[in-house]
């Protein structure tokens, strides 16, 4: 061990958790003008360039003490976060509720946006998660009570807006494709709906800021999820008396109508736009086969859980391939 890094740093350091390393950062960052950049380094190497940083600039143990006693005071405790930490559907989530209040919150296009608002959303006491202007003179203490309350607010009615994924079992968050045309989907809404306004026309909820960059289909998807949390939760605080008969919290009765009006149009839609896609590579041919082959047909498509026409795909390629090099084909 360096002759600059007594004993009690050495362990200090060392039991800071990845949760807390960040924390003890930002105060380093704040007190020391520390320069080492929270977002660009992985935990794993952030406590080796804290040390080597303590070296060089000799802070002393009782410095060190109080950074670690202002980053408990000013750090939300993890218990508070864990329903949103590294999550990104609740991380988005989050950012709608507070893209609702505050215009000018960051605009996210990848990971990297989502893990930096993530850490100032979690280590800086006066971003806090509500309508109420903070106030500055307000100690820290006080300011993290308040925000604690906020997120564990935020937390309750997530839980209940939150969609449920067998909802939307349909969508392949895996399949490219699917993803990035449900991306772009915008809902045709009939005239009456228009007059309501109720529905929106894109499923995206403020697509103009959270707008995910092409090709990661992941945090895109996500985006998809959290939109529809974020607008059945706008339903679920809207004041009932503000919405059209058949709309609002009514025993969230007529939000799981609604729930249901969006996800089949946007279900039905893609079905209707895979099936133009698989006519533009298929042929319409018809055989007459006999009614013995076409029982044992329908067996073995059962037996294979496959379609019919599937399955005479897979025997056509199967023997395609077997073939292919003995001068049959």
């Amino acid at each position: 061990m360096n002759a600059n890094i007594t004993p009690f740093l050495e362990k200090t350091i060392r039991n800071l958790t990845e949760y807390e390393i960040y924390g003890f950062l930002i105060q380093l960052r704040k007190s020391c003008g520390c320069p080492i950049d929270l977002i660009d380094t992985e935990p794993k190497y952030l406590k080796e360039k804290i040390f080597n940083y303590l070296e060089s600039h000799k802070i002393s143990d009782s410095r060190i003490k109080r950074l670690k006693k202002n980053m408990i005071e000013e750090m939300l405790p993890l218990n508070t976060v864990s329903w949103f930490y590294k999550k990104d559907r609740e991380t988005l989530f989050i950012l709608m509720v507070l893209k609702e209040i505050n215009s000018n919150v960051i605009s996210i296009r990848n990971k990297e946006d989502i893990k930096k608002t993530t850490i100032e959303m979690i280590y800086s006491p006066y971003f806090l998660i509500s309508s109420e202007i903070p106030n500055l003179s307000m100690d820290t203490i006080t300011l993290n009570l308040k925000k604690k309350q906020d997120i564990q607010s935020l937390k309750e009615n997530f839980n209940r807006a939150k969609l449920s994924m067998k909802d939307l079992k349909w969508l392949d968050k895996n399949n490219r494709k699917q993803v990035e045309w449900a991306y772009k989907y915008k809902l045709k809404l009939r005239k009456k709906e228009e007059e309501e306004g109720i529905l929106p026309k894109s499923i995206l909820i403020h697509a103009d800021s959270l707008s995910i960059n092409s090709g990661d289909t992941d945090l895109m998807y996500n985006h998809i999820v959290a939109s529809f949390d974020f607008y059945f939760y706008k339903l679920l605080t809207n004041n009932n008396n503000s919405l059209p008969q058949g709309y609002g919290i009514d025993g969230d009765r007529s939000i799981t109508k609604t729930r249901n009006i969006l996800i089949n149009r946007m279900r039905n839609a893609w079905y209707k736009e895979d099936s133009r896609e698989s006519a533009k590579k298929s042929s319409n041919i018809k055989y007459n086969i006999s009614t013995e082959s076409r029982k044992i047909l329908k067996e073995m498509a059962k037996n294979q859980k496959k379609s019919e026409v599937e399955l005479l795909e897979y025997i056509i390629e199967d023997y395609a391939k077997s073939n292919r090099f003995k001068g049959i084909l």
